[in-house]
C-alpha cells in the first residue's frame, strides 16, 4: 500500500491557525486537558469526529494486568453508551480524542456526545482481507452543550457518582463535588455561560499548547484499509502533525480473548471456547522484543494508516514540555512501567515532508507488521457462512415493515440478526397490567402488558435491548398511516438490576412505533469477532524504543 507525493509547495506564509489545543488543565490534578481557541456556539462539534473501539470481556484480574485496570477505571466508557453492548458480555468503549483526553466537571461540563455511525467501510467479510481489522464505530462527535468561549476548557460530564467514588478513594480532594456545584450557582447568578476559572488566554495556548485538530476522518484510498486520517490544513516538514499521549498496557496477553460460542443445532448445539485477540491490539504501538503495548488516544491518530514506501509522518517521543513521561523513557525499566499506576508518556507524529490539506496521513508501521499483513493477505479466505451474513445497519436501511414471530418461521431474518427496542423496564413496570399474577408478589407474575411511551432520554443507546415482535397493526383515525407493533421485551448482558425483567415474567409492550426498533447483531457475530481477522500492533522503531523495556530480548 503506497501513497504519492504531491509536487506542489506549501505556502509558508499562509499556514492556517489551530483551533483546538492540548495543554495543562485548569482542573486541579487534572494533568492535560483540551481547550478551544475559538468561540464555539451551542450545538456545534467541538472537535473532529473519531472512532470508537469496543473492548469485550476484559479480565483485569489476569496476571500482569495492572495497567488494563487503569485503562478501564479512568479512561474507558461503559459500552452501552456507544451502542457496543452486543459486542460481548461485558463491553468497554475506548473513545479517543475528546472522550479520553478531556477532563470532567460535575457541574460545569460543556459537551455531550452524539451517536456514532456504524458500518464496515467497504471491507465486507466475503471479499476483503481487512474485514474485522478495523472498528465499525466511527464519526463519533462531541457537541457543545453550552457556548464555549475562546480559551475555554472542554469538560465532560462523568456523573456525580464518578466524583463521589474518587473523593472516597482520595483520588480527588474531598468536597470537590460540592465546590463545583457552588461554582455553577455563582456563575448563573452573574449571568455567565463560562467560568473564568476554566479559561486560558488564547495567546498562551498558541505558545504552550499542542494542536489537536490537524486530522480529519475520511475514506482511505489504500486497499483494504477502510477509513483513514487526512490533513485538515497544510503542514510544514518537521512540524508536529499530532501529539499522541499513550496509555501503557503491561502485557500483550491481557488483550487475549476467550468467548463461549454456541454451535449450530446441526453441530449438536454444544458450547465451545474460541480464543482470539482484542481489536484494540491493531491500534496499539509495540515492539517485537517487549511485552509492553502503548495505546495512543488523541484525535484522529487511530485512523493513520500504513505506507511502507512513502509515509509522510514518522513516530517519535514527544519533545514538548507537556510530555511528563520523559524520565520514563530515559530511566525507567520494564518493571517500572509494568507496575506503574500513572500516566504521562507521550509520542508525536512528525511531518517528513510538506503535507497539503486533504492528503492522507500515513506512517511506516514497520517490517514485522508489513510481513504479518502480507502473510495474512496471502492466506486469507472468507469464513464459512460469510455469504449469509447481513450487517444490522444494512437491515435498518432496507427493512421498513417488521416481521412477526410467526412470519419469521417461514421467512426468517439472517442468523446473525435480532430485533431490539428502545425501552426502559424501570418505567414500564409501574404501569403494567398483570395477567396471571399480582403487583403485590411480582415473583409470581406470568405476563405483564404495558403501552410504549416516549420519555426523555429514551433513545439513548443504553436503553436498547432485545425484543421479539409478536403482532403488527395499523393505527386508526389520524394514525391510520402509522404501523404499531407489540413485542416481548428480553434481557441482555450489561443491564442494570432495575432494568432486568424478573425471571418468570413475560413482559409485553404494545403500540411500539417503528422508530423505536433497531436491528442488532447477535453477540459475537460482528466482523471484529471473525476468527480470521488480522491482528498486529503498530511497530515502534528500534532506535527510539528503550532497551530497558525489552523484556523479550
Amino acid at each position: 500500500s503506497t501513497t504519492t507525493t504531491s509536487p506542489r509547495k506549501v505556502d509558508r506564509t499562509n499556514v492556517p491557525p489551530c483551533f483546538l489545543y492540548l495543554a495543562e488543565s485548569t482542573i486541579e490534578g487534572g494533568g492535560l486537558g483540551i481547550f478551544s481557541a475559538i468561540n464555539i456556539p451551542r450545538g456545534v462539534p467541538v472537535a473532529p469526529s473519531d472512532v470508537v473501539i469496543q473492548l469485550h470481556d476484559l479480565f483485569p484480574q489476569k496476571p500482569r494486568a495492572t495497567n488494563i485496570s487503569l485503562f478501564i477505571t479512568h479512561y474507558a466508557y461503559d459500552g452501552q453508551e456507544t451502542g457496543g453492548q452486543y459486542e460481548g458480555r461485558l463491553v468497554y468503549s475506548a473513545s479517543p480524542g475528546v472522550g479520553m483526553l478531556s477532563n470532567g466537571h460535575p457541574a460545569l461540563y460543556n459537551v455531550l456526545p452524539h451517536v456514532p455511525e456504524v458500518d464496515e467501510a467497504d471491507l465486507p467479510r466475503t471479499t476483503s482481507p481487512g474485514a474485522g481489522a478495523i472498528t465499525h464505530y466511527h464519526n463519533y462527535s462531541y457537541y457543545a452543550q453550552r457556548p464555549i468561549e475562546a480559551g475555554g476548557e472542554v469538560l465532560l460530564n462523568h456523573g456525580e457518582n464518578w466524583f463521589r467514588e474518587r473523593e472516597a478513594k482520595g483520588v480527588i480532594r474531598p468536597g470537590t463535588l460540592e465546590a463545583a456545584k457552588k461554582e455553577l450557582d455563582e456563575m448563573k447568578s452573574k449571568g455567565e455561560t463560562n467560568s473564568k476559572k476554566h479559561l486560558r488566554p488564547v495567546e498562551w495556548l498558541v505558545e504552550n499548547g499542542l494542536c489537536l485538530d490537524n486530522l480529519r476522518e475520511g475514506r482511505s484510498k489504500i486497499p483494504n484499509a477502510g477509513r483513514g486520517a487526512f490533513a485538515a490544513r497544510s503542514m510544514l516538514k518537521g512540524s508536529v502533525v499530532a501529539p499522541a499521549p499513550v496509555l501503557q498496557i503491561a502485557h500483550k496477553d491481557v488483550l487475549q480473548t476467550e468467548k463461549v460460542k454456541v454451535m449450530q443445532r446441526s453441530s449438536g448445539g454444544k458450547e465451545m471456547v474460541v480464543k482470539g485477540r482484542q481489536l484494540l491490539l491493531n491500534y496499539c504501538f509495540g515492539h517485537p522484543k517487549s511485552s509492553l503495548l502503548f495505546y495512543p488516544y488523541s484525535p484522529g491518530v487511530n485512523l493513520i494508516n500504513h505506507s511502507p514506501t512513502n509515509p509522510n509522518v514518522a513516530l517519535r517521543w514527544s519533545t514538548s514540555n507537556q510530555h511528563r513521561g520523559k524520565d520514563w523513557v530515559d530511566n525507567w525499566s520494564y518493571d517500572d512501567i509494568e507496575q506503574s499506576q500513572e500516566t504521562g508518556l507521550m509520542m508525536e507524529f512528525v511531518a517528513l515532508r510538506d503535507i497539503h490539506r486533504g492528503e492522507e496521513i500515513t506512517l511506516d508501521y514497520g517490517h514485522e507488521w508489513e510481513t504479518a499483513w502480507n502473510d495474512h493477505v496471502r492466506g486469507w479466505y472468507p469464513v464459512a457462512g460469510a455469504e449469509q451474513y447481513t450487517p444490522s445497519y444494512v437491515m435498518d436501511d432496507v427493512v421498513t415493515l417488521l416481521r412477526t414471530e410467526e412470519e419469521q418461521r417461514s421467512h426468517p431474518y439472517p442468523d446473525n440478526i435480532i430485533t431490539s427496542c428502545f425501552y426502559r423496564y424501570s418505567e414500564g413496570k409501574e404501569e403494567a397490567q398483570n395477567i396471571g399474577g399480582s403487583n403485590q408478589n411480582p415473583s409470581k407474575r406470568e405476563t405483564a402488558v404495558v403501552p410504549w411511551k416516549m420519555t426523555r432520554g429514551l433513545f439513548e443507546l443504553n436503553n436498547l435491548r432485545p425484543c421479539q415482535v409478536i403482532r403488527r397493526e395499523k393505527g386508526v383515525g389520524k394514525d391510520e398511516k402509522q404501523v404499531y407493533y407489540t413485542a416481548v421485551i428480553r434481557n441482555r448482558y450489561g443491564l442494570k438490576r432495575e432494568e432486568r425483567i424478573p425471571k418468570g415474567e413475560t413482559h409485553i409492550v404494545t403500540r411500539i412505533p417503528r422508530m423505536a426498533f433497531r436491528f442488532t447483531d447477535k453477540i459475537y457475530t460482528t466482523d471484529q469477532h471473525l476468527e480470521n481477522a488480522f491482528r498486529h500492533f503498530i511497530g515502534i522503531p528500534d532506535d527510539i524504543f528503550p532497551e530497558g523495556w525489552m523484556d523479550l530480548a
